[in-house]
């Protein structure tokens, strides 16, 4: 009984030394999972600038990681007809507060998002969400390229979607996800989804398609809650620590016979 204490206390305090982690970083990323938000208790707001645009459901793109969604094909003076799709890309500014120089000094985080198809006056389905880190910035506003390159960072798949607006040609559109892929997604997977109402995350952006142009340029906000992994190497020490609490024991018993 007295080995398995001296196992357990020395554990705990293995523990306390490597599972606290400051900051996460994720394929160049970095933000933190105990960032505590003024606003609510998601540690994960990300701000991002977009530039969207509906097109047919023939022109739609499909979700599969690194495809291109090609601006080239929007409809004019949109949303046009039950069946079309709205989608589009953006480019993160900042992390719970910190800018790109900061979370992201070396890269950029990008995203093309759709899947948003038309089933009423005021009703789309549930689209998606594909983040990316790209090691060498490229990504432009003006023609919509650059953002669907690079590693994919997150993957998110829309469980229900509300629209504030009169018309799917002006409102506010705001989405609760499920994580489903990317290198940071053990990060946000069932992290806090009583926060979202069972999801992983929440998006939101208000938008407005002028008269004659096909396109809609918005700032928008991803929320989610991050939990903390320690590295492996820390998880490897705690299992040597542990491995060395246990031969010193076995040691100390062989002395004293």
């Amino acid at each position: 009984m007295k080995f398995i204490k001296t196992l357990l206390a020395g554990a705990a305090l293995l523990a306390a030394g490597f599972g606290s982690v400051q900051a996460a970083t994720v394929d160049g990323v970095t933000w933190d999972p105990n960032y505590s938000a003024s606003l609510g208790d998601n540690d994960f707001t990300a701000r991002y600038n977009m530039l969207q645009w509906y097109v047919t459901g023939a022109n739609a793109i499909a979700s599969t990681p690194n495809l291109n969604a090609n601006p080239g094909l929007a409809i004019l003076n949109p949303p046009g007809s039950i069946g079309d799709v709205l989608q589009g890309v953006g480019l993160v500014n900042t992390i719970n507060g910190t800018s790109q120089g900061v979370f992201a000094p070396t890269g950029e985080l990008t995203f093309v998002f759709g899947g948003y198809t038309v089933t009423g006056a005021t009703t789309l389905t549930p689209g998606w969400l594909n983040i990316y880190y790209d090691a060498t910035p490229d990504s432009s506003l003006v023609n919509g390229t650059g953002f669907n390159d690079g590693v994919l960072w997150l993957s998110l798949v829309g469980a229900s979607t509300t629209f504030a607006g009169t018309a799917l040609n002006a409102g506010s559109l705001s989405t609760y996800f499920n994580v489903t892929g990317g290198d940071a997604a053990p990060y946000f997977q069932d992290a806090n989804i009583a926060l979202f109402f069972g999801a992983d995350a929440q998006g939101g952006a208000y938008a407005q398609f002028n008269a004659g142009s096909p396109y809609a340029t918005t700032q928008g906000t991803l929320y989610s809650d991050s939990k903390d992994i320690p590295e492996p190497s820390s998880v490897a020490l705690l299992g040597l620590g542990l491995a060395g609490l246990g031969f010193a024991q076995r040691r100390r018993k062989n002395a004293s016979k």
